[in-house]
């Protein structure tokens, strides 16, 4: 009896052990399966993310860079086309001076008109090549803050081409007021030419699965 005994309490003791220790293993495994729970969480959500950037193309920059210096020269060489093809109406309304007839004052409105059309028709169509090939909407108001610059950088530049038509005769001077100028309208066509692009590149990219998904 007493060897059963003494046979009895180490397997006792040996079991209640072994119960603490499959508590305290229970007790272990709560905040491990938050933690690997937390883990696939945050595995899945950057699965997600890596999926998304797979579907960007490797060279989206370089294409909205081509894209914003073609598209910006191609403007430039069409509103010169319009102006120097109608360099008539320019002289007559350089000879006619300050009180212009309705006539020259409607042509030369009506050629200004054509121009703007033909600005807006190019921001949004490369904004929209942008994100078909680029897919990122930054990209594609990039484009079009490149083509804005150019345009505007043009327009001013002619002004300095003898005989060119319709400009007037200027001194030539340049001072600070004259730069600032510049450079204001500068940043304006840029960020319009940009905000034109973009809406182009969201109508490309409404439903493409980097941003739908």
């Amino acid at each position: 009896m007493p060897d059963s005994d003494e046979q009895y309490l180490p397997q006792q003791k040996l079991q209640n052990a072994s119960d603490d220790f499959v508590e305290a293993d229970g007790r272990s495994q709560i905040p491990a399966r938050a933690s690997r729970m937390r883990g696939g969480q945050r595995a899945r959500r950057f699965g997600v993310a890596s999926t998304t950037n797979s579907l960007l193309p490797e060279r989206g920059l370089w294409y909205a860079l081509i894209a914003g210096v073609v598209a910006g020269l191609l403007d430039v060489l069409l509103n010169i086309l319009i102006t120097v093809s109608n360099a008539g109406t320019y002289q007559h309304l350089l000879a006619e001076g300050k009180n212009p007839t309705l006539t020259t004052a409607n042509i030369v409105g009506g050629l200004l008109c054509l121009s703007l059309f033909i600005n807006i028709v190019i921001f949004g169509v490369t904004g929209y090549l942008v994100g078909r090939f680029a897919v990122q909407r930054r990209l594609g108001f990039l484009a079009g803050v490149l083509i804005g610059a150019i345009a505007y950088l043009a327009s001013f530049l002619v002004r300095y081409i003898p005989n060119y038509p319709g400009n007037t005769a200027t001194s030539g001077a340049t001072n600070l007021a004259t730069i600032g100028v510049t450079l204001t309208f500068l940043l304006l066509s840029a960020l319009i030419g940009g905000l034109i692009s973009v809406i182009g590149t969201w109508l490309a990219t409404r439903k493409h699965p980097y941003y739908t998904a």
